[in-house]
């Protein structure tokens, strides 16, 4: 530091002082480090520094930190030299030079000494073992590689070696050996239990075992033994032999084996399994399961033979394929009374039946028949019964058929005649076709020649029907039929001036049954019947064309119908023209060509009262929709008479019947006339005077007096009654119901008939009562012009401007007459009637457009009906069955 300058004229000056600096260096230290010994695998020892060049008295105490020694040489280090370095010293006064120093490793030494060992004969050797006997390995080492021993495996001694055993070569080894023994291998050779067929030896298929003790790796050994008989059997003793045990190419088998050897009591000889196979084969159906050919056997032991041959049978006798074949019976002789031979019968499932043909056949018992008769079909199945009792049957059941209607299906059963075939009768079977009429099909009974045939059902698979169907044919004709004519036979033209009239031509069509039951019992149904009419005149002519008979006049009676045709007939320039018409039934299932059944029409130009009783009848007959309970009574009472002027009816009738309805309650009904219509009365006869009479009704329930139940008016009652004096028991009368101004003739038509005979309304004797008649009308002569034979009415017809016109029906008539008149006059209509020899027989007074109704009371024959209105006339020609 510089400071306190001194000197002359320095007060003239700033001094400033710069500091100067004084370095003191480090002294050099060296450092040295020391060399040290030690063996492979040693701990290294403590190492340690020397110094040299402390000054001033110092030493390591004085150095910040002292230095230390160290080397990379360790515990495993192999024998060598390592350097050992010193380092790490700080101090402040001094500065360190280092000198390294040295290890040495020197070699471990270790003395090792071999395990003696044995083994058996042909198993693994060992593992080759030692222990150290002297010395140690280091921690961590060990040695490699193995010990070895002398090469060989038989039985002896062998020298176990040091061989590839070593240690790292930091150690120095010594030595010690040792040796492997080998000793004999045990094993005891059992006889096994052995099952074999009989082959007529005493040779066993197995192979003894070992059942103590092995063969060693490698070696090889053959084993034998054999039964102490050759029969089948059990509990045989085996008895086993060593054929050889081999090492190699060498046998060894004394010294290097101890062998014991075993019997058995186990030997089984069997039953030689025989196979007896089924074959396949195909045979057609015959009842039974036999098959014609016979198994396949399999070969015998050499010196056996087959005492009794097998057979095959299928497993059900029936048609089939795969069926099982199954094969049995085989009896074999092989001096043990078979007991040698276990036999196994194989099945086959290829069998083949197959069906047996067989032939249908189908007769009738004629082979023409009429519609409607009987005819009784046969059918056959020949060869079709069972061939076995119990087995099936060609087929179950056969339905005969015409065309395509079904006629009837019956059993087939086995023909007493002819055992082996079936048979099925169907019996007086009806030519008809199905009801109700029109059912599908028809048309199969319509004449000509059908096919029939014979559908047998249930065909059993084991048969094969040759034919099914079975056919055959059969011829129809017509059915015999009968006719009534019930239409016009004498009708007017509307007036003098007019030439045309509309005749209604209708007729009843029967089955012959109806009228020859005892010819025929069988009838048909009419609606297939179609007729024509003809004029006879004019070489049958036709009139009408075929026509349907499709109404029956009893809906429940379908051998009974009627058709009708509406012929307009021109007179030209003649008065009146009469024409024979004839009736054919044909053209349908029914024939009638009869002429007696021709009838005269006849249209012509017209130039020209009091009832009273009361009573009842018994009904048995009644029919309509509201017909009366059978033996119910019907209570009637009646005035009827004209007015004084003659133009009127009035008066009252009064009906009850009595019917049982479906609340299976007896109703009580009562008919009341409410609009006269016509009285006629004929009383030309005073013990026995007749009456028709036609009124407009109503109709009521009256089964409770207090709620009475109007069921409607506009009915029409006919009456027909006959007075035949005292006492009133020999009165007769009926009652005919209707809608409107229906035909009251036709069944289908009537609400209540009192008594239906015949297919018509007939009167019955009263079974209390009286009915009274009276007549006022003029039963003079007849105008001249009716007392011909032949009356041809010809008295000029007052033209006026009011219509007038006039229709009676039917004509002719099996029963009686309705006659109508239209006109808008009001005043009254009288009608006359005479026979044919001009005697007034019947008169009749009423209003115009209502109904008569007469003739029931007049014999069969031709009669005039002469209508008066106001000066206008109207003349009518009628024939009564």
């Amino acid at each position: 530091v510089v400071s306190a300058a001194v000197g002359t004229g320095l007060s003239n000056y700033t001094i400033t002082y710069v500091a100067g600096t004084l370095t003191v260096t480090k002294a050099v230290l060296t450092v040295t480090a020391n060399d040290k010994t030690k063996v492979y695998g040693a701990a290294n020892p403590a190492l340690t520094v020397s110094y040299s060049g402390f000054v001033n008295s110092d030493n390591a105490a004085d150095l910040g930190t002292a230095p230390t020694a160290s080397t990379a040489a360790t515990t495993l280090s192999v024998v060598g030299t390592y350097p050992i370095t010193a380092s790490g010293g700080v101090s402040a006064n001094y500065s360190f030079t280092y000198v390294a120093g040295t290890i040495s490793v020197t070699p471990r030494l270790v003395t090792i000494t071999a395990d003696a060992t044995t083994k058996i004969y042909g198993d693994a050797d060992p593992a080759l073992t030692y222990q150290i006997t002297t010395g140690s390995l280091a921690a961590g080492d060990a040695f490699t590689g193995n010990l070895t021993r002398a090469t060989g495996g038989n039985v002896g001694t062998y020298a176990i070696t040091q061989g590839t055993v070593a240690l790292n070569s930091s150690y120095t080894i010594t030595y010690i050996g040792a040796n492997l023994t080998i000793s004999t291998r045990a094993i005891t050779v059992t006889a096994a239990a052995n099952s074999r067929p009989y082959d007529g030896t005493t040779a066993a298929t197995a192979t003894p075992t070992i059942t103590s003790g092995t063969l060693a790796a490698g070696d090889g050994a053959v084993f034998s033994e054999t039964y102490d008989t050759k029969n089948a059997g059990t509990g045989k003793t085996m008895t086993p032999v060593v054929v050889s045990i081999a090492d190699g190419a060498v046998v060894n088998m004394a010294a290097n084996y101890n062998v014991t050897l075993s019997n058995s009591a186990n030997g089984v000889i069997i039953k030689k399994n025989i196979k007896v196979t089924a074959q396949p084969f195909t045979k057609v159906y015959n009842g039974n399961s036999a098959s014609p050919i016979a198994p396949v056997v399999d070969a015998l032991q050499a010196g056996d033979n087959i005492t009794t041959s097998p057979v095959q049978v299928y497993n059900t006798p029936f048609i089939g394929t795969g069926k099982t074949l199954t094969a049995s019976g085989l009896v074999i002789n092989d001096g043990n009374n078979g007991g040698n031979y276990d036999v196994t019968y194989i099945t086959n499932t290829n069998g083949v039946i197959t069906a047996m043909a067989v032939n249908t056949s189908i007769t009738t018992n004629i082979n023409t028949v009429q519609y409607s008769d009987l005819v009784t079909f046969t059918a056959k199945v020949i060869g079709g019964a069972p061939l076995v009792t119990g087995q099936p049957q060609a087929a179950l059941s056969v339905t005969f058929k015409v065309g395509t209607q079904v006629m009837g299906t019956v059993n087939l059963f086995v023909d007493p005649a002819n055992t082996a075939n079936l048979i099925g009768t169907l019996s007086n079977t009806q030519m008809v076709e199905p009801s109700p009429f029109g059912t599908s099909p028809t048309g199969q009974m319509a004449p000509g020649s059908k096919a029939v045939t014979a559908v047998f059902n249930s065909p059993d698979v084991n048969f094969n029907l040759n034919t099914n169907p079975a056919s055959t044919s059969i011829t129809i004709r017509q059915e015999d039929a009968t006719v009534d004519y019930t239409g016009d036979q004498i009708l007017a033209t509307a007036s003098s001036a007019t030439t045309t009239a509309v005749v209604t031509l209708r007729v009843n069509v029967s089955d012959i049954t109806v009228t020859n039951a005892a010819g025929d019992a069988y009838p048909g149904d009419i609606r297939n019947a179609k007729i024509m009419f003809v004029n006879r005149d004019a070489n049958d002519a036709t009139i009408s064309g075929w026509l349907p008979v499709s109404t029956l006049v009893n809906a429940a009676d379908t051998k009974v119908g009627t058709a009708s045709f509406a012929w307009t007939v021109n007179l030209g320039s003649a008065t009146d023209i009469e024409t024979t018409v004839g009736i054919i039934v044909d053209n349908g299932y029914y024939i009638s060509k009869n002429p007696s059944d021709n009838i005269v029409v006849t249209v012509y130009k017209p130039t020209g009262d009091f009832i009273t009783g009361g009573g009842y009848i018994v009904p048995t007959l009644s029919v309509g929709s509201m017909k009366s309970d059978v033996g119910a009574k019907t209570n009637f009472g009646f005035n009827v008479k004209f007015n004084k002027s003659g133009t009127n009816l009035q008066g009252n009738m009064n009906i009850i019947f009595r019917r049982t309805e479906s609340d299976n309650i007896q109703h009580i009904y009562q008919i009341k006339a409410n609009a006269m219509q016509s009285l006629g009365v004929n009383a030309t006869n005073a013990k026995r005077q007749t009456a028709t009479y036609v009124s407009k009704t109503n109709i009521t329930d009256i089964t409770n007096p207090l709620l009475p139940v109007a069921l409607g008016g506009n009915k029409f009652l006919h009456v027909n009654m006959i007075d035949n004096g005292e006492p009133g028991s020999k009165d007769s009368i009926s009652f005919v119901l209707v809608d409107g101004i229906a035909d009251p003739t036709v069944m289908a038509n009537i609400i209540y008939s009192s008594n239906w005979l015949a297919s018509k309304t007939q009167m019955m004797n009263l079974s209390g009562g009286n009915l009274v008649v009276h007549s006022g009308f003029n039963l003079g002569s007849p105008p001249a012009a009716a007392r011909t034979a032949t009356p041809e009415i010809t008295l000029p017809v007052q033209v006026v401007e009011i219509p007038f016109s006039v229709k009676a029906w039917p004509n002719p008539s099996n029963n009686y007459f309705t006659l109508r008149v239209n006109s808008t006059n009001k005043e009254v209509v009288e009608l006359k009637v005479y026979d044919i020899s001009g005697k007034q027989v019947y008169a009749a007074k009423g209003a115009a457009n209502r109904l008569f109704t007469f003739g029931s009371m007049l014999v069969s024959g031709t009669y005039i009906v002469e209508v008066r209105q106001d000066g206008k006339r109207s003349v009518h020609k009628l024939f009564k069955n």
